[in-house]
């Protein structure tokens, strides 16, 4: 067994090495990547001075038989790669913290110079339209610790089961979550389901509504999460595919 899985450790690192061999005769980018017919290479820059956009993602999207979309990460001079992409027409665009979403892009397979202008957000609150849902949640402040229910010792454990319990079938601190601001909307949300009655009920339920609606209401008046770090290091070394494969009216969140 052992003798088995050493043999398929080297046979991985042989594919990784063979693939990761620049192909001949393809043009390169400036790091020296080798930007083949089915690669788009280019760099992003801030339209405000042209400085490179470091740790942004680059996301090139077609349409085959289903919308696709690859998501590579801008290096320290705002370089990136996407490779091997399938056949079709594709636009890229850039997302980052701190940034608008930029305009789309044109460009085929095999272009090497494509030039992406992003800029800044215009404010705090549209900046963090794009930080993660955990961010969001960051911002919930737990009740007193004489206020909890019994059977949690801290303001962390209750915290932490109010994540765990919501974060089952939901992502609190995602957009559908962020827009009651009334204890009403939060009491009819925890009656349509009973999972959501049973793991309000244990959290206190009025205290937790009380709760989510300080949290609404801060959000509403402008208070956003600190901005997340952009991906940094090996965090850079990675390639995303994604495809659609569902219907807006496949899963309902809320």
């Amino acid at each position: 067994m052992r003798g088995m899985t050493r043999a398929m450790m080297w046979s991985l690192v042989a594919l990784i090495c063979f693939i990761s061999r620049p192909a001949a005769g393809g043009p390169q980018t400036a790091s020296g990547a080798t930007v083949d017919k089915n690669c788009i290479g280019g760099v992003v820059v801030n339209s405000n001075g042209a400085k490179p956009e470091a740790g942004v993602w680059v996301i090139a999207e077609t349409k085959l038989q289903v919308p696709f979309r690859k998501i590579v990460v801008t290096d320290d001079q705002g370089r990136f790669l996407v490779p091997d992409l399938p056949d079709g027409s594709y636009e890229l665009w850039v997302r980052g913290y701190g940034l608008k979403d930029s305009e789309r892009v044109p460009a085929a397979r095999g272009a090497d110079k494509v030039k992406i202008q992003v800029a800044n957000a215009a404010t705090p609150q549209e900046a963090a339209k794009i930080y993660p849902a955990s961010y969001w949640t960051s911002m919930i402040h737990p009740p007193a610790k004489e206020e909890l229910p019994a059977g949690y010792a801290s303001q962390e454990q209750w915290l932490a089961a109010l994540r765990g319990g919501c974060n089952q079938c939901h992502q609190l601190g995602m957009l559908a979550t962020r827009k009651h601001t009334d204890v009403d909307d939060w009491d009819g949300i925890f009656q349509r389901n009973q999972g959501m009655g049973q793991a309000a009920t244990r959290l206190g339920k009025e205290l937790l509504e009380k709760t989510l609606v300080d949290w609404e209401l801060r959000m509403k008046a402008g208070e956003v999460p600190p901005m997340p770090p952009r991906p940094a290091g090996i965090e850079r070394n990675f390639v995303v595919s994604q495809w659609d494969w569902g219907t807006r009216e496949s899963f309902s969140m809320m």
